[in-house]
């Protein structure tokens, strides 16, 4: 390993939902090399798939062999759009737009266990 100095072959994962902004990131208390992404994962076409905002693990020493993420978990089940990662203190914090009927009525934050 060269420390991120290289990167392999881009994969495209076949994952559920939109093409709408997601987030990448990492759980310090993960082993190294695990992958956290969050995304709307609604396969519909209503409210332009920005619904059931998720949450996916991938074993990042996999790539590019398994493409298949380890868990998936729906963090918030209304709509849903952009999402970003913070992980101030050591804790994985999920901020994304959420809302009832509209995906970006407002700001939520969803502590990641």
């Amino acid at each position: 390993s060269d420390g991120g100095e290289t990167w392999t072959k881009a994969t495209e994962l076949d994952l559920p939902g939109t093409t709408c902004q997601g987030a990448v990131g990492h759980d310090p208390r993960a082993a190294p090399g695990q992958l956290l992404l969050s995304a709307p994962s609604w396969p519909n076409a209503g409210l332009g798939g920005r619904r059931n905002v998720s949450l996916w693990t991938f074993e990042g020493s996999t790539f590019p062999a398994n493409t298949e993420p380890e868990s998936a978990t729906t963090v918030w089940g209304g709509a849903g759009g952009y999402s970003s990662f913070d992980t101030t203190g050591g804790e994985v914090q999920l901020l994304f737009e959420a809302g009832n009927h509209v995906y970006n009525w407002g700001i939520k934050i969803a502590r990641i266990a």
